[in-house]
């Protein structure tokens, strides 16, 4: 009987080693998910940004394409004689 519960005893022993091994290895992936998901996070706020500025440069870009087609119609219009 004394084999019986050292053993018992042993195996009991080993589980908890092992549930302490997953515990860590656990802990281990929530930490890494975590450093994921800020980076994932910095990335985001990043395009969010680069978009911003695209879009205030296709803006002005847009807005000075529209100018020079106003003027070249102004030049044209002038060109045939008419009062601008």
């Amino acid at each position: 009987m004394t084999w019986a519960v050292t053993i018992a005893a042993i195996g009991v022993g080993v589980s908890g080693i092992g549930m302490a091994q997953r515990a860590s290895a656990a802990k281990a992936q929530a930490q890494y998910q975590q450093q994921v998901a800020y980076n994932n996070s910095i990335i985001a706020r990043q395009n969010a940004a680069d978009a911003v500025d695209r879009g205030k440069r296709d803006k002005e870009e847009h807005r000075d394409r529209v100018g020079q087609s106003k003027g070249a119609a102004k030049g044209d219009m002038a060109a045939l004689g008419f009062l601008i």
